[in-house]
């Protein structure tokens, strides 16, 4: 696998060092618009709870010099949650403003790379339902953060392009303020890709149109070759977060193991399916006693479609869209309960990935996290205390994500070649 790292990076900066930069002038507009929106139906019709939140990010820059661009960022945000059997409504106003320095890596005429720093402060004010607001119910919270991201910049046409950026790493200082009666200051930072989502949303690059990239290799498949594909993926994460009164540490492990099948109706274009198993623990402590454990089995079957597009007689960009439903059971087990959730979901998904072919017979396909526009689902919460009653939730979300640490590696086998 380290080998066809190091050999796919030096394929990449071989070709992007003979292709034109964006230049040094160019005006960028960033729109980043997000809704998330959830419900939870507990064990009568009238307890029913949900949270939204909806954001815009809206970004102004110029390119100083060739392929590094330099601007603002002003995200409005607004969280609402609600609880109907109390017809009670918390809304979370939220602003932030940023400043931004991107680098930019030509991979192809219309694809790029970035990395990016930014720096920015936020505030955020909790507004409590009418009934509940008094002098001391005023919650405002103040934070000043940096961060490091990682993202891709696809061109679409007159210069409009369909971008991407992950969170790679934080620091963030936080203030909290209820009224002049209670506030705390916490200090975080991490650097980690687990959970960390690639935000999607659409740039205007003004003055720059680049060619489209033209491709004339073929691919090394024809019409009706089969494949077999066995993938694993492991996750390990750790994480400490302290204030001035306490200290956390989670710990998680996950392994996934998959096996699919699928068929080329063309030399570009494979379909298939295929199932896979989840196994996940995590751990979480903290310095004053209190801790929770989790354990989770989780079955998956999914339906693809695989487009190829080939850098070389042996490497070939992959672009996987799925469809998966899957079962999930957890078991969760804390200083204060024990309960397990049984989860039934929908959820499609987008996935880039690099195959090589180093045989005639034998690939590796190597997927770079997954792309998800939302999901579709039902748990059922099975306490395990006497005396409670099971609870039943209902979830719909929408929030177009990247998240990298769905990534993993397939080895496949063609028959018959």
């Amino acid at each position: 696998m380290k080998k066809l790292i190091l050999t796919t990076y030096a394929l990449l900066v071989s070709v992007s060092a003979t292709l034109a930069q964006i230049p040094a002038g160019t005006k960028l507009r960033i729109y980043n618009p997000g809704f998330n929106h959830s419900i939870n139906q507990l064990n009568r019709p009238a307890d029913l709870y949900g949270q939204t939140k909806t954001w815009m990010g809206l970004g102004y820059g110029r390119f100083v010099k060739d392929n590094v661009a330099r601007g603002w960022i002003i995200r409005p945000e607004l969280g609402t949650s609600f609880d109907r059997s109390a017809d009670e409504t918390f809304w979370y106003p939220k602003l932030e403003i940023g400043y931004f320095n991107r680098r930019y890596l030509s991979i192809t005429p219309d694809l790029y790379l970035f990395g990016e720093g930014k720096i920015g402060v936020s505030s955020q004010q909790s507004i409590l339902p009418k009934g509940m607001r008094t002098s001391d119910s005023k919650i405002q919270n103040y934070t000043a953060l940096a961060q490091a991201n990682f993202g891709v910049t696809y061109f679409l046409k007159n210069g409009w392009a369909l971008e991407s950026s992950a969170n790679l790493g934080n620091l963030s200082v936080n203030h909290s303020r209820q009224n002049d009666h209670t506030q705390s200051t916490t200090i975080q930072l991490n650097s980690s890709l687990y959970a960390q989502k690639f935000q999607v949303g659409f740039s205007k690059y003004i003055d720059y149109n680049p060619a489209k990239s033209v491709f004339t290799k073929e691919t090394p498949y024809q019409p009706g070759q089969t494949f077999i594909g066995g993938n694993v993926s492991f996750l390990n994460t750790s994480y400490t977060y302290a204030n001035l009164s306490n200290e956390y540490t989670s710990n998680a492990q996950s392994l996934n193991l998959g096996f699919s099948k699928g068929k080329f109706v063309t030399s570009t274009h494979a379909r298939g399916f295929g199932f896979s198993a989840l196994f996940n623990t995590s751990k979480y402590s903290s310095a004053d006693t209190s801790f929770q454990n989790y354990q989770n089995f989780g079955l998956s079957a999914n339906v693809f479609h695989e487009h190829y597009l080939a850098l070389s007689p042996k490497f070939s960009v992959v672009a996987i869209t799925s469809l998966n439903a899957y079962y999930s059971s957890v078991k969760t087990n804390t200083s204060t309960s024990r309960y397990n959730d049984h989860t039934l979901a929908l959820s499609p998904d987008f996935s880039p990935a690099i195959q090589y072919q180093f045989s005639p017979r034998w690939s590796i396909l190597a997927r770079v996290g997954s792309f998800t526009v939302g999901s579709l689902g039902v748990t059922l919460r099975d306490y395990k205390v006497s005396g409670s009653d099971n609870d039943l939730s209902a979830a719909l979300s929408f929030n177009p994500s990247y998240t990298i640490g769905n990534s993993g590696v397939s080895l496949r086998y063609f028959p018959g070649r």
